[in-house]
């Protein structure tokens, strides 16, 4: 993402709903596998998290307005890290990469029809006590899902908006299509260039689990390298 892109003053901000409430459960599951992934023009390696968690409760977190044509129904997240300081996120800003990013995953669905809208926050390291409390709440939940297929449930308030920027009034906006078969372009991005924080040692905890994976994964023939061109 660079700041010499077009910009839309008439595309507000997007309306995040049901995000902030604590009373809520979400399941966090271990798929089995981290995939990594190597951008060779840019250089940037990155890994997909084996850790996605999901609603559980009817009164479901949507996201609306900001040029979307209708509400979108958050349906899971998921991680995207790279070991250092200045590898990991999907996106880059400027030229620079990032240690980590999530995906908050929303969808709208109607008569066959599906269309996703990603938002994609991007974190920036810093040192302790500066730990992310929508974030630890996850990293607690780790040691619970060490092995493929493994489930918890996340009962104590996970506010989705503890990953999301403060000020969330510039972003940048694209189109892309879905990874897999048959690669429909129904995927609206948004990228804010505001930095979510978290700490050194969030993110050391969050490394050594995923080592973990990793290795349990090569025992078991579930690891995936592509390179994107």
């Amino acid at each position: 993402m660079s700041k010499e892109v077009d910009v839309d003053y008439n595309l507000k901000p997007l309306l995040f709903r049901n995000y902030i409430q604590s009373n809520r459960r979400f399941r966090i599951r271990n798929t089995g596998h981290t995939e990594r992934i190597t951008a060779v023009v840019v250089g940037n390696l990155h890994w997909v998290s084996a850790v996605e968690v999901m609603p559980m409760d009817n009164v479901t977190p949507f996201i609306k307005s900001g040029g979307l044509n209708s509400s979108y129904r958050f349906v899971q997240m998921h991680f995207h890290w790279g070991g250092a300081d200045y590898c990991g996120s999907e996106h880059s800003l400027n030229g620079r990469f990032y240690p980590m990013e999530v995906i908050l995953l929303a969808k709208w669905q109607m008569l066959g029809t599906s269309l996703v809208a990603r938002v994609a926050p991007i974190f920036q390291l810093l040192g302790p006590p500066l730990d992310n409390p929508s974030l630890q709440i996850i990293v607690d939940m780790l040691p619970r899902v060490r092995y493929r297929g493994q489930r918890a449930i996340i009962n104590k308030g996970l506010n989705l908006e503890g990953f999301l920027p403060s000020r969330r009034e510039l972003f940048f906006r694209y189109s892309g299509s879905l990874s897999v078969p048959p690669c429909s372009e129904v995927v609206t991005w948004t990228v804010y260039p505001k930095l979510v924080y978290i700490s050194r040692g969030q993110y050391q905890t969050w490394e050594i689990f995923h080592k973990e994976v990793h290795s349990n994964s090569l025992k078991r023939g579930g690891y995936r390298r592509n390179n994107l061109k």
